[in-house]
């Protein structure tokens, strides 16, 4: 199976969408008959980046874009190249304009059993090699156009839209196949994409583990501490509002004086947040913060620790679809998650499902507050919940997930 992934965000590896689809690279590194050409752009943002041999992926041809920095003559005259090769034109799609010499080239030289797109800009250039012919699987990670992103990020899946929004929908509902991490993401884009379901297929983000890995009852023998320590590892700001959590924390130590619980935020946190933790004197005494790092030294911090918290910010009902990069490096790690988000979302259905061991509403402090008592009991009994991790997670299954989806676009051409 050939390849041609054009994955704006994949590397360098310094944010949340590139961590998702290097680690589907090294999955595709993991299968003899995979190979794939990477076209990417060369960007910095959220976090420092490694190098791309760190990683161990297998990639035939890798080419980095540059950005477009500013707004200037050679950038106008390619914002009218967009409009004649995409039908549209934006700031963003410049870097598909410079990316498609690059792909009308590779088309030219090797087959591919499909194009493989990651996001915006790149369904531009997938709509494009459709129109020539050739297969399009357009993956989506997160809600797009932006403006139907879940409350309160955006204005939520019953949007009505701009015309520029439907201009860009469009061009979206032209791939063979569309990809989500999570079935909650696909209903919520076939709302207003109004694709049929079966043109859509989920899969997960990968888990790079092998399967009867280091389980938490192994951690906690190996850590040999009384104090329950929680990392929270990613950025803290905007909707992502920590406090509930904070004042669970803080709580069960005021009214648990012998329990013995520390905090670590690795990355950056609002300065606002910081300042209502003046009013949690508990807490105050048992938090520290740490600078964000490379992503393979994120992963490797993650050792020193007993569980590993992801918050969530509060959405509409129905509406909190997102499948957070970190809740899969956790797993990947083997670290117990304790998941603060919406009661109706993909981390309670994963709780539910047995795939995270503790859950709490993020808009409900006092049930926080009981996930946390219960987990230091689990954890003070040497019985820290594991995760248990799904199939469709590991690396061999997303893999034979996009072989399916080869073998359906072969079926499909030959009716």
């Amino acid at each position: 199976m050939r390849i041609l992934m054009i994955a704006p965000a994949c590397y360098p590896v310094n944010g949340a969408e590139a961590i998702v689809n290097m680690k589907l690279l090294q999955a595709f590194a993991r299968a003899e008959d995979v190979t794939v050409d990477l076209i990417s752009r060369n960007n910095t943002y959220t976090y420092p980046s490694d190098s791309l041999e760190s990683y161990g992926v297998r990639i035939n041809e890798l080419f980095l874009i540059e950005s477009v920095p500013h707004m200037d003559i050679p950038t106008f005259w390619k914002m009218l190249l967009s409009l004649i090769h995409f039908h549209y034109a934006s700031f963003d799609s410049v870097w598909a304009v410079s990316v498609l010499p690059i792909v009308k080239k590779l088309i030219r030289k090797n087959h591919y059993d499909f194009i493989l797109t990651k996001n915006a800009p790149s369904y531009l250039l997938g709509a494009y090699l459709k129109r020539k012919g050739l297969n399009w699987v357009a993956s989506w990670n997160d809600p797009f156009p932006s403006g139907f992103y879940p409350y309160p990020y955006g204005n939520g899946k019953d949007w009505v839209g701009t015309r520029k929004d439907h201009k860009v929908i469009k061009q979206m509902r032209k791939a063979s196949f569309h990809v989500f991490p999570t079935y909650l993401l696909q209903e919520h884009m076939r709302t207003f994409l109004q694709i049929p379901e079966d043109r859509c297929k989920v899969i997960p983000h990968v888990v790079l583990k092998e399967k009867n890995t280091m389980n938490s009852l192994q951690r906690k023998a190996d850590l040999m501490n009384d104090t329950l320590s929680i990392i929270h590892s990613g950025n803290l700001y905007g909707h992502r509002n920590p406090l509930t959590f904070f004042s669970a924390v803080n709580n069960v130590l005021v009214a648990n004086p012998s329990y013995k619980i520390s905090v670590t935020i690795l990355g950056k946190m609002d300065d606002k947040f910081k300042h209502e933790l003046g009013k949690m004197s508990k807490l105050k005494k048992c938090l520290t913060f740490l600078p964000p790092v490379e992503y393979q030294k994120s992963l490797s911090l993650l050792e020193d620790y007993d569980v590993a918290c992801v918050i969530e910010a509060p959405c509409r009902k129905g509406e909190a679809v997102f499948l957070p990069t970190k809740v899969t490096d956790f797993m990947q790690m083997g670290i117990p998650v304790l998941a603060i988000s919406p009661n109706d979302g993909v981390l309670h259905q994963l709780y539910r499902n047995g795939n995270i061991g503790y859950y709490g509403d993020v808009s409900n402090t006092a049930a926080i507050e009981d996930e946390i008592i219960k987990m230091y009991r689990d954890f003070t009994a040497n019985g820290l919940k594991n995760n248990i991790i799904g199939d469709s997670f590991y690396a061999d299954s997303v893999v034979e997930s996009y072989r399916e989806i080869a073998r359906n676009m072969i079926t499909d051409e030959e009716k």
